[in-house]
């Protein structure tokens, strides 16, 4: 807290002038800021939060690490609004570029842009045109949601929450299409994607309208995300329609249900399988896929590399252990990716990491598994068409509904504006709970005499009490002005819910000899102390269903008459 600020009053005269109002406005503003922080954050941080701190604190690092927050103005809503001509162009582009980006680096639940570079570069590995579909398909999704949708849009598509669905369309697309896989030059390459564009047009279409149209029926009535649906859905829809054609035949056929066939487990090839599982996010068999995978989710989140790992493991170990095929399932790393998926996304993407949480994702990710060999047998060997991420989108539905509606407790779910990357989540988790409890500390009684008797708070009170009655110039207050005397420190101090504390204050200072002072001083005292309380209270609200857990405090809050109406509220 500041020392210096008698200084302000600088001579007998006490009467009113700006640079004192303006100095105890300021020592009020700093005094709580410090109280809050002595509070909640002093000598309490997490490992995770410091880190997420350090990265943040660092130019060179926010420049690549986490979501690259240092670029992020190229995501800026309004970017290019108030430029004009070639300028305007660029920033148009630069934005452009960097959604496709961040559209590539959600696959793997990355909003970073520099993860993005790397996905792209691991599904190009195994043949160049995969690649090229995938950029197409992700521009396609990207730009249309701008073009039909709200200005408001524009902060979704920046963050690449349009375009990791277009991604796994061209993938899939390229993978599956005869005319690409089989070109083996430059030449028949590019006439193979020609001849794919006006398919993958629609279908990028198609794909961005079914993104809107789950986001805003089935999440919005259920909090369950869209996944990857969308491009489930658009895929299938094309190929079954593809079989039949003879412009756009696709690798698939009708085929007998075989046996599965076992093999000779190696610790060699117990590896192999490991990694080539993570290569199958790309949809791509090259062990280097994998490699150059993990390398770019550590650019965005160094946990979500363990949680690559781990999901790869879970998924190769639940297929040996119920015996899926050899050749067809384990070596070629098919049963997998959609593990990979679960991991990602139930280890800390939509739900903050916790030991309870990482039990529900182990066996999310065996379910996945199971989920896996019922839609080959029931879809891809009798109809010829591929599982995609079928089995990852109906595990996290069935499992994440489970958390939504409260069926497992303790596993509070992020709001979609919250989403960025496991640490920052994980943080963010770190800083809730501890304000969670501080209000259960304080909940001792409801009335605000009791709320603020911790030592901390109090001091707050006393401080900023004493402060005020040290330094304001009161010889010429009159009764009738206090309240604008008030009202005018507490706005320069940043305090804006006073007003409650007058109401209540009656006929208390009229016994006393300075009823103006005192009654300015007990405002500026409750409107510190209310502040202090209130950004509390608001922390605790900050993690998505986190708040269910004042669900206690709420109820003892909404008892009293004498807590404000409005902390409640808000």
């Amino acid at each position: 807290m500041p020392d210096d600020i008698a200084m302000a009053t600088n001579g007998v005269n006490r009467d009113y002038d700006e640079p004192t109002v303006q100095a105890v406005a300021d020592y009020i503003r700093e005094a709580v800021q410090e109280t809050e922080k002595a509070l909640l954050d002093e000598g309490k941080r997490t490992p995770v939060e410091r880190w997420v701190d350090l990265v943040d604190s660092k130019k060179w690092l926010s420049s690549a690490l986490l979501d690259a927050k240092f670029i992020s103005p190229l995501r800026d809503a309004s970017l290019g609004a108030q430029s004009r001509g070639f300028g305007r162009f660029i920033s148009s582009l630069a934005f452009l570029i960097s959604s496709v980006l961040r559209g590539f680096g959600q696959v793997v639940f990355q909003d970073n842009p520099w993860t993005g570079v790397f996905v792209c570069v691991a599904g190009g590995i195994p043949h160049w045109p995969t690649a090229i579909m995938g950029i197409l398909g992700c521009t396609i999704t990207t730009v249309f949601p701008l073009l039909v949708q709200p200005p408001e849009t524009r902060a979704l598509v920046a963050s690449g929450l349009y375009g990791f669905n277009g991604v796994l369309l061209g993938w899939g697309y390229s993978t599956f299409d005869n005319n690409i896989q089989q070109a083996d030059t430059f030449a028949s390459g590019i006439i193979a994607l020609l001849r794919a564009l006006p398919a993958l047009l629609f279908l990028g279409i198609l794909t961005g309208i079914l993104h809107v149209v789950i986001s805003r029926s089935f999440t919005k009535a259920t909090r369950i995300p869209p996944l990857t649906w969308p491009y489930n859905i658009a895929l299938l829809m094309w190929m079954a329609c593809a079989t039949l054609s003879t412009n756009y035949d696709t690798l698939f056929t009708n085929a007998a249900t075989p046996r599965a066939v076992a093999g000779d487990y190696t610790v060699a090839w117990f590896f192999e399988a490991w990694l080539r599982g993570v290569s199958q996010v790309v949809f791509s068999p090259d062990l280097w896929s994998g490699v150059v995978l993990l390398i770019g989710i550590l650019f965005g989140s160094p946990y979500s590399v363990f949680l690559t790992a781990y999901g790869a493991l879970i998924g190769l170990l639940t297929g040996m252990g119920i015996g899926l095929d050899f050749r067809g399932m384990l070596d070629s790393g098919l049963v997998c990716y959609n593990p990979v998926l679960v991991a990602l996304s139930l280890g800390g993407f939509y739900v903050a990491p916790s030991f309870k949480g990482f039990i529900l994702m182990t066996f999310g990710c065996m379910l996945s598994v199971i989920a896996f060999q019922g839609v080959v047998n029931l879809l891809v060997l009798p109809n010829g068409g591929p599982a995609l991420t079928a089995p990852f989108c109906i595990t996290v539905t069935i499992l994440f509904g489970a958390m939504s509606w409260d069926f497992i407790d303790g596993l509070p779910v992020l709001f979609p504006r919250q989403l960025t990357c496991t640490e920052r989540h994980w943080a963010l988790k770190s800083r809730t709970q501890r304000a969670i409890r501080v209000v259960r500390e304080l909940e001792s009684g409801s009335d605000m005499n009791t709320l603020v008797s911790s030592d901390v708070v109090r001091d707050l009170g006393r401080a900023v009490s004493m402060k005020v009655q040290e330094l304001l110039p009161v010889s010429s207050m009159r009764r009738s002005s206090e309240d604008g005397y008030a009202e005018t420190l507490l706005s320069k101090a940043g305090l804006h819910h006073w007003h409650h504390h007058m109401v209540t204050y009656g006929e208390e200072g009229k016994d006393h000899g300075d009823y103006s002072l005192q009654k300015v001083a007990a405002i500026a005292e409750y409107a510190a102390k209310y502040e202090l309380l209130r950004t509390v209270f608001l922390r605790c609200c900050e993690f998505g269903s986190e708040c269910s857990l004042m669900d206690s405090v709420l109820v003892g809050l909404n008892a009293a008459d004498g807590f404000p109406a409005s902390l409640k509220e808000q």
